[in-house]
């Protein structure tokens, strides 16, 4: 029998074991000679009679060639498996592609070749749509920071003339009129706080993360800024176990404190002095947990996903003042820190709030 009759049997062999293989499948030698293909209509870039006894460089584009006849000779020598990703020009379109190289015990290399390029289609249209997103996310809060800045000076100047008003004319108002600049002004100053608000959440999403930080100095930070509040409910703080490092914005992280200690504050229960409990761990996936827990009044949990929403209220303004805007700035920061955040509560058995954010190591 020849040695072509043998070869065609040997192909033939190896063929009718690669049959159920969608992938191609390669054998190279290291010095980049192709000894074997396997491939299903159509898969390959040219017929096989072409690619047999070929060389890379001489039948892929020269960068792509001479990239996997590397891979090839490097897969070889330190007979270790190697993956790499190119793409060739197709008649219809760039076709993109990753192969798998592993060494034969014959001292060539094995080659397995999937085409990936419904993958990198599908990819890339992810991230077009999340560079969108992002845009659309910059855009839109350019435009709130903007736009509240821009409705702060018109709304300031009606609230000082009504102001003006209630004070030159008081004696030649009655008591519908001084009721109508009340409420002038006190719709004002509540709009006002809402500008306010809106600019917070606005900035909240502009910050940049920086490095670590003990989590405590955050939480001192918001203490500082409520310390009339604090001093006013006598409330007290108790910090449970060691404080790891965090990695983050500093200040950011001080205003999501600031707003859960001030919800802690304000949704007191009865004359009860406010106890706010914080604890924080790191978890095995190197993040870390804090949990803020009160003694106030608590709420349903059906409401859990409202609160954090802009402006969802679960009280009236006559019961707790305020706009219901600072957990929506809260889970914003921790969101763009990479986290999450959420709660648990009972009606009148206080509030736990949990957030995760990022360990320093």
């Amino acid at each position: 029998m020849s040695n072509h009759d043998d070869g065609e049997r040997c192909y033939t062999n190896r063929c009718s074991l690669l049959a159920a293989i969608p992938d191609m499948v390669f054998e190279v030698d290291p010095d980049g000679t192709f000894l074997f293909v396997h491939a299903q209509p159509g898969q390959t870039f040219t017929d096989r009679e072409v690619i047999v006894g070929g060389k890379l460089t001489e039948l892929l584009p020269k960068e792509v060639g001479v990239k996997c006849l590397e891979a090839v000779q490097r897969v070889a020598e330190k007979r270790e498996v190697e993956s790499l990703d190119y793409f060739l020009p197709y008649p219809d379109s760039d076709r993109f592609f990753r192969a798998h190289l592993g060494p034969s015990t014959k001292g060539t290399v094995v080659a397995i070749i999937q085409d990936v390029t419904s993958d990198k289609c599908y990819q890339r249209k992810l991230e077009l749509q999340a560079k969108r997103l992002t845009e659309a996310n910059e855009s839109l809060e350019q435009f709130v920071y903007i736009a509240s800045h821009d409705l702060r000076e018109p709304l300031t100047g009606i609230a000082g003339f009504a102001t003006l008003l209630e004070r030159r004319y008081e004696d030649q108002l009655d008591d519908a009129g001084k009721h109508f600049l009340s409420e002038i002004i006190g719709g004002a100053q509540q709009l006002a706080q809402k500008i306010e608000d809106l600019l917070a959440l606005s900035r909240a999403g502009r910050g940049t993360i920086n490095g670590p930080f003990p989590l405590g100095s955050a939480i001192e930070e918001a203490r500082r800024s409520l310390v009339r509040s604090i001093k006013q409910s006598d409330a007290a703080f108790r910090i449970e176990g060691q404080l790891p490092l965090v990695r983050g914005d500093r200040s950011m992280i001080a205003q999501v404190f600031q707003n859960l200690f001030s919800n802690s504050i304000k949704y007191r229960r009865g004359e009860d002095a406010p106890l706010i409990w914080i604890e924080a761990h790191n978890d095995e996936s190197g993040w870390v947990q804090v949990s803020v827990r009160d003694n106030g009044i608590g709420f349903d949990m059906e409401h859990s996903d409202r609160i954090f929403k802009v402006f969802q209220r679960l009280y009236t303004i006559e019961q707790y003042p305020g706009t219901g805007i600072g957990l929506a700035i809260a889970k914003k920061i921790i969101e763009k820190h990479g986290g999450r955040i959420w709660t648990s509560s009972e009606p009148s058995e206080g509030s736990t709030f949990y957030f995760t954010l990022p360990g320093a190591k």
